[in-house]
């Protein structure tokens, strides 16, 4: 399964462990904002993800099958 990551914050680092030896899948895509840059480009490295997006249009036009929203609770809608 294709899955995008919405969000940079801590609770990335702990699923981002756990689908890498759990779940078959596919890393399509990590969202955040242009300030957490590094942030992103650190776990796109570390986890192999194939791409970062600013851009959520980018990521609703994707093949994405399943999304994870990593951002606190207020921002999940």
């Amino acid at each position: 399964m294709k899955l995008a990551i919405i969000g940079s914050g801590l609770i990335v680092n702990q699923l981002l462990g756990a689908v890498d030896q759990t779940f078959p899948f596919s890393l399509e895509v990590i969202w955040g904002r242009e300030h957490s840059k590094e942030k992103l480009e650190h776990l796109a490295e570390t986890y192999g993800i194939k791409r970062i997006s600013y851009d959520y249009d980018e990521i609703l036009d994707s093949d994405v099958e399943v999304v994870y929203i990593a951002l606190l609770n207020p921002f999940h809608y």
